[in-house]
C-alpha cells in the first residue's frame, strides 16, 4: 500500500510505511509497480487536480486500486446573526401602527370609528412586519448556505 499525502497533513503520514508527497513522485512509484494500492491526500500537491490524477491513474494503471482521504475540517462557528434589524423591524412596526391608526382616525366629518380602525392598523401593520421578518430570515439562510 502507498499513501500520497500532503506534508502539512503530518496525522495522515503512516509512521510506518510507504508514502510520497507529491503526485510525480506518486506517478513514479506506480510506474515501478502499478498494481499498489493506493490512498491519495486530497490537498496532494502538484499541477493536476486531484480528481484528474485519479483519473490518469486508473487510465494508465487499471490495476492500482484508488481511494481519496479527505481530512476533517474544523467547523467555523459563525458568531449569532445580529438582532438590530430585527428591533428595527419591530420598531418600524409599531411606528407604523400609530401613523396608519392617526390617519385612518383623522374623519373630516366627525364621525370616529375608533375600534375598526384601530384593528385594521394592526393587520396591516403585522402583515407588513411578519413579511419583513419572512424575507430577513430567508435572506440569512441563502447566506450561510452560500459559505
Amino acid at each position: 500500500m502507498l499513501v500520497a499525502v500532503n506534508k502539512k497533513n503530518q496525522e495522515l503520514i503512516p509512521t510506518n510505511g510507504n508514502y510520497v508527497c507529491d503526485q510525480g513522485k506518486l506517478l513514479l512509484a506506480l510506474e515501478r509497480d502499478p498494481t499498489l494500492e493506493v490512498l491519495i491526500d486530497e490537498e496532494l500537491p502538484g499541477v493536476l487536480h486531484i480528481n484528474e490524477l485519479i483519473n490518469v491513474i486508473k487510465k494508465k494503471y487499471p490495476e492500482a486500486k484508488v481511494s481519496l482521504i479527505y481530512s476533517e475540517k474544523e467547523k467555523i462557528i459563525n458568531k449569532a446573526p445580529s438582532f438590530i434589524p430585527y428591533l428595527a423591524i419591530s420598531l418600524g412596526t409599531g411606528l407604523l401602527v400609530l401613523l396608519l391608526f392617526f390617519l385612518m382616525s383623522k374623519d373630516l366629518n366627525g364621525n370616529s370609528l375608533f375600534m375598526k380602525n384601530l384593528f385594521i392598523s394592526v393587520g396591516i401593520a403585522l402583515t407588513v412586519n411578519l413579511g419583513a421578518m419572512y424575507a430577513l430570515q430567508k435572506g440569512g439562510e441563502e447566506r450561510s448556505e452560500q459559505r
